[in-house]
């Protein structure tokens, strides 16, 4: 399942956030960012003009629903969601999803069935104005378990299973997945599509299925789901290791 970015690139913002937050820069060096964005997308929204993510390459969206992939909903506008989300109120929250739903039903085709929060962070507004959109089910949390949202009952299935640039190898990602025994794997298309395409493949891909694991889009999975057995609560903020930031779980 590809989840999608559709409007402005602003990664250069993230340059001032580096002066803020000392976690942020280690995490950047810890993770060589700049080999893996590059110096042009560095500077996106800062020094260069913010260029559009989906609806400025129609044609890669094209590829992924051709080749039969699930196309959902990720973000507008990514960077000012993960850096002020926090402080927006339910208006803004709501033109932010118009946004980004009017350009994937212009784009792909057709409306998404989920959201997948930037940076696994959502706050009581971005919720409300989620659970009041028709999306079947959410991918906004770090939660090791799949669960029902407060307020609207819906299924929230957790990406518990860490990232490679939150344990620094595949080996440590492989054991969580395994240990989990299922769940939300979350990729990077610039990292595990990009410069960790083929040790992706030989260090963490090759050896899961070579052990019995079957691999489902995040809409199968949410289909698999009984969810009259499933407990109801609200996603909690929770600091995990590896991450710069607080998300949600």
């Amino acid at each position: 399942t590809f989840f999608m970015s559709w409007g402005p690139d602003r990664s250069g913002r993230a340059l001032l956030k580096l002066l803020r937050n000392p976690r942020f820069l280690w995490k950047m060096l810890r993770t060589n960012a700049a080999a893996t964005y590059g110096l042009k997308t560095a500077l996106r929204g800062v020094l260069l003009p913010a260029a559009p993510v989906g609806t400025g390459r129609p044609d890669i969206v094209r590829t992924i629903t051709e080749a039969g992939h699930e196309l959902e909903l990720h973000a507008w506008d990514h960077r000012t969601w993960q850096d002020t989300v926090e402080r927006r109120d339910r208006k803004w929250v709501d033109e932010w999803f118009a946004a980004a739903l009017e350009a994937h039903r212009r784009v792909a085709g057709k409306l998404p069935r989920a959201f997948g929060a930037p940076a696994w962070l959502m706050t009581e507004a971005a919720w409300e104005a989620a659970c009041a959109l028709p999306f079947d089910y959410f991918c906004c949390t770090r939660a090791p378990e799949p669960f029902l949202v407060e307020p609207c009952g819906r299924p929230e299935l957790g990406g518990g299973v860490p990232c490679l640039e939150e344990t620094g190898d595949y080996g440590s990602v492989l054991e969580a997945a395994r240990k989990a025994g299922g769940g939300v794997i979350t990729l990077h298309a610039e990292v595990e599509g990009g410069r960790a395409k083929e040790r992706f493949a030989r260090e963490f891909l090759e050896p899961l299925l070579s052990g019995g694991a079957r691999l489902v889009t995040t809409g199968e999975f949410a289909d698999m789901l009984d969810t009259a057995s499933l407990p109801r609560r609200r996603a909690r903020p929770v600091r995990l290791p590896g991450r710069a930031d607080p998300c949600c779980a």
